[in-house]
Order: structure tokens, then C-alpha cells, then sequence
């Protein structure tokens, strides 16, 4: 038996239940992170996946990995509304993004007469992006403050203390 099987068996049977609401880990060969004994994000060309632990089915996608742990923490908490929230902004910010790259496609080959217009489209889309990722940073920054709760009111165990 391998030393990351006994520790991963050590952790199944020996942690409670409050403890692993707490814990986040990192699979450092796969790169897969499981969160809060729940959810489960992995990475791929197309983005970032969050699944449930127990279905394996693919619960949301997202851009970033710093947006689905924030999701996931969010949901954690009971926040739903928040989290879901993050995950509409999580879409809208590709969709501003995908604009900027057509309207800057578009701006390249428009005539005289047209780059203005799509030097205003651009602004237009810069000034979005910058809100929504406004919004964004507070439901992370939100997220982390409840994750520093959580972790604070978790007892000591095995001499560890935060």
C-alpha cells in the first residue's frame, strides 16, 4: 500500500465531518483540487469544471480557477444567491472579452469612417469588463473572508493550529 493511499484512507476514516468542511486539496500530478469534501475542480482547454465529489457530474464551468473556488466556497456557506451571481458574471465577462476581440478585429479593417464607431464600441466593452470584474473581486474577496472564518472556528487537531 502506498504512503498517499494510507494517508488518503487515514483521512476517510479518521477526520470528522466539521474538519473536512475545511479542507481544500491539490492533486499535484492531475491537477484536479477537491474542495469541502463536495466538489471537485479539474482544468482543461475549454476552462475550469466544477463537480459534485458524490455525482461526478459536471455541476458549472467557469474561466478561472480563482472564480469556481470562490463558487464553491460561496456555495458552501449556504450562499446562494452569491454564488450565483458569481457564475452569471463568470459568463458575462467571456462574453465582454469575446466582444473586445471582435470589435479589435473589426477596428483593424474598418474603413476612415468606421473606426470610430468601433473605437467606441471597444471603450463601451472596456468600461464592462472593468465592472464586472469590480463585482467579481468583491464575491472573491467575500469568499475568502468566509473561508478565513471557517478556518479560525475550526478546532486544533494533530497540534496544528492556524
Amino acid at each position: 500500500m502506498t504512503n498517499i493511499t494510507k494517508l488518503a484512507q487515514f483521512f476517510d476514516n479518521q477526520l470528522k465531518s466539521d474538519v473536512k468542511n475545511v479542507i481544500i486539496t491539490c492533486d499535484d500530478r492531475s491537477g484536479v483540487y477537491e474542495l469541502f469534501g463536495k466538489y471537485v475542480i479539474d482544468q482543461d482547454a475549454l476552462g475550469v469544471k466544477v463537480r459534485g465529489v458524490t455525482t461526478g457530474s459536471t455541476l458549472y464551468s467557469f474561466s478561472t480557477l480563482k472564480n469556481a473556488v470562490s463558487w464553491c466556497t460561496l456555495q458552501n456557506e449556504g450562499r446562494m444567491s452569491d454564488a450565483g451571481r458569481l457564475y452569471y458574471l463568470d459568463s458575462k465577462i467571456c462574453s465582454i472579452e469575446f466582444d473586445i476581440a471582435v470589435h479589435k478585429k473589426m477596428l483593424e479593417s474598418a474603413s476612415a469612417q468606421n473606426r470610430l464607431i468601433y473605437r467606441i464600441k471597444l471603450q463601451e466593452d472596456t468600461y464592462k469588463r472593468r465592472i464586472v470584474l469590480k463585482e467579481i473581486n468583491s464575491y472573491i474577496n467575500s469568499s475568502k473572508r468566509l473561508q478565513d472564518a471557517r478556518f479560525s472556528k475550526k478546532p486544533k487537531f494533530f497540534g496544528f493550529a492556524r
